[in-house]
């Protein structure tokens, strides 16, 4: 045959090969950034456990994409994933792990699912076209504005019964909170966000959409209308002069 197991990883768009250098694998995944970045990390043994680092290039692929990796709330995003599958984002900007000798593939697996979750998180900022996040701070101004008193948490968790996890752009007080622009995939990925939800039966979270009407106020109202059908939602425009938020108790 003129295929084996190494033509197949490789046709797969996984690459892997020992750095004699640094005693290190050196392995590149298959997942791909929009630039075409893949994720790549590093494996080193030292003693009874292996450690794993992506050295940095996650955030270096994802600042080259626009992102202001200055702003707490992107990094706290980040970090959140990192933590949900195991992995830690440390205060040099690297995504770090650590295994014993025997769980090799346990390592593996978290960084694959680190990677897919970081394209899906960057897919959902790049569809809001806010990568910038210049919408979330427009809308963390105006809540501050609104609820001087109320907590603001960027980029919280919420596990669901089923062991879904979801993460929305704020919890504003009891209520949480998603900013989007005005297009046909940022609304789709928060209306399965919803149905998800809605199917948790235990779930009794108190959510808002609210969608940017700056510059197509009836794009906007079309998206409201639809996010409308499985989940509150409104238009920026709206929220700003007509919203009363719920006050924590």
């Amino acid at each position: 045959m003129n295929i084996n197991c190494q033509n197949l990883m490789s046709h797969l768009g996984w690459h892997c090969r020992y750095l004699e250098q640094h005693d290190a694998l050196y392995v590149s995944s298959p997942v791909r950034l929009p630039n075409g970045s893949p994720f790549d990390f590093y494996i080193t043994q030292e003693g009874e456990h292996y450690h794993l680092t992506d050295d940095g290039l996650t955030l270096f692929q994802l600042r080259g994409l626009g992102y202001p990796l200055s702003d707490g709330r992107t990094i706290r995003g980040i970090a959140n994933i990192a933590e949900a599958v195991g992995l830690t984002l440390d205060d040099s900007g690297e995504v770090v792990g650590m295994a014993r000798l025997d769980q090799l593939p346990m390592l593996g697996q978290r960084m694959q699912l680190f990677s897919s979750r970081i394209l899906d998180w960057e897919r959902e900022h790049f569809s809001s076209s806010d990568s910038d996040l210049s919408l979330a701070d427009e809308v963390e101004r105006l809540m501050r504005g609104k609820a001087p008193d109320q907590p603001i948490v960027i980029a919280p968790k919420v596990r669901l019964t089923t062991g879904d996890e979801v993460t929305f752009m704020f919890k504003w007080g009891n209520q949480y909170v998603d900013a989007i622009a005005p297009a046909t995939q940022a609304t789709s990925s928060r209306m399965r966000k919803a149905l998800q939800v809605m199917r948790d039966q235990q779930a009794e979270l108190q959510s808002l959409y609210i969608v940017d009407d700056r510059i197509n106020p009836e794009l906007a109202t079309h998206e409201v209308s639809l996010l409308g059908q499985v989940a509150s939602a409104i238009r920026l425009s709206d929220f700003d002069r007509h919203y009363q938020p719920r006050i924590a108790a």
